[in-house]
């Protein structure tokens, strides 16, 4: 695998510890026999706020929940997607 140009190569120590931001490039590899321990702490992003305002649109709509197998009403229900979300804003202003 090839890293970025602008990626940094961090070779650690016996007790170092890194720190990766969320959503960070990365890729490992030992040396030599080693242990390692991944710690993740799962704090939300934007993004996954916005996910859930907009699955709870979804999880109300009886239109939402049926099966997507009409390629043809794609642009119909982009279209309801703007009229739901726009509907869904506005009652939280």
């Amino acid at each position: 695998m090839k890293a970025p140009k602008k990626s940094r190569r961090v070779v650690l120590e016996p007790g170092s510890v890194l720190f990766l931001p969320r959503g960070w490039w990365h890729a490992t590899q030992t040396l030599e026999d080693s242990v390692h321990v991944d710690l993740l702490t799962a704090v939300p992003t934007w993004a996954d706020r916005l996910r859930e305002e907009v699955e709870a649109v979804f999880a109300r709509a009886v239109h939402w929940r049926t099966p997507a197998t009409a390629p043809q009403l794609r642009s119909v229900m982009e279209a309801q997607l703007l009229d739901d979300l726009r509907a869904a804003f506005a009652r939280k202003r």
